[in-house]
């Protein structure tokens, strides 16, 4: 009898390792399938950022292309950036670590992120965020193979549109004006960026210091899942170690949170290892 339950036993762990396996390169497979109609996509041709472009522009925002473009500057068309940092659900949660690496497109704005999340030593889940024409999703497993959520939808498109725009400052001629984006005036240290793709419409206020640095954005079209469902809520991001990186000044550490009535929940810090441009 026991050598006939010890067979069932590790019966079941090998058809769960198997399966582990199994999904796991599935899921691998279709997220670098993703990333190659990303990277495919952003082909960065040869414009270059020239200062006189930037004459009618609001205060701030010129001093912030001063600050971290050269003249001549060719356009950025894909990214390439692995990150790491720390990530929580809920307030009373606990940091979890996390590696990732991101894939993006400026020419047609999309993205995916594809991170590890390790809760515990032998524990881990896999995060994928994507954008791709104009649409959105998330999904998460467990063990890379075991599938917790999945999320797509209007809000998930808004959402990732404004992660996009948010996220422009690691490559900065994604914001400087095109058909897609213009800037508003707001007041001497901050303009409203607005930027139009695939029928939406989103917009944040970035904030710049005196030296031209962008330390603050802030967006009210990034949507939250609470008890199943999306609810639009104030968001914002800080910027801080700026360093040249391939001619351009470039934020190393972003923290992101939520904004209540009452608080503010930071639920992420990343620190930027390594990104590179237009390398296909």
């Amino acid at each position: 009898m026991k050598n006939r339950i010890s067979v069932i036993v590790i019966g079941l762990v090998v058809t769960g390792v198997l399966y582990v396996y199994v999904s796991g390169n599935k899921f691998h497979d279709r997220v670098n399938e993703e990333v190659r109609k990303v990277l495919t996509s952003g082909e960065a041709g040869t414009r270059k950022y020239l200062v006189r472009d930037i004459k009618s522009l609001p205060d701030p925002v010129r001093r912030y292309f001063q600050y971290t473009l050269k003249d001549g500057q060719p356009y950025v068309g894909s990214v390439r950036i692995a990150m790491n940092g720390t990530f929580k659900i809920k307030e009373v949660d606990q940091w979890i670590p996390f590696t990732a690496k991101q894939y993006l497109s400026t020419k047609e704005p999309s993205y995916v992120w594809h991170a590890t999340l390790r809760p515990l030593p032998y524990l881990w889940t896999e995060a994928r965020d994507k954008f791709y024409q104009g649409r959105g999703s998330s999904e998460n497993r467990l063990l890379s193979a075991m599938p917790i959520s999945y999320d797509a939808g209007r809000e998930t498109d808004l959402s990732a549109l404004a992660r996009f725009l948010t996220e422009a400052p690691w490559f900065p001629t994604a914001l400087l004006p095109s058909e897609n984006l213009e800037w508003k005036p707001v007041d001497s240290r901050s303009a409203k960026a607005v930027l139009r793709y695939n029928g939406y419409t989103v917009s944040a206020v970035f904030m710049m210091n005196e030296r031209g640095e962008i330390v603050k954005a802030m967006t009210n079209d990034r949507f939250r899942m609470v008890k199943g469902n999306r609810e639009q809520t104030p968001w914002t991001a800080h910027y801080r170690n700026y360093q040249e990186v391939h001619g351009m000044m470039i934020p190393r550490e972003v923290e992101t949170e939520w904004n209540f009535k009452d608080r503010s929940f930071v639920y992420a810090k990343s620190s930027v290892i390594d990104i590179t441009y237009n390398d296909k």
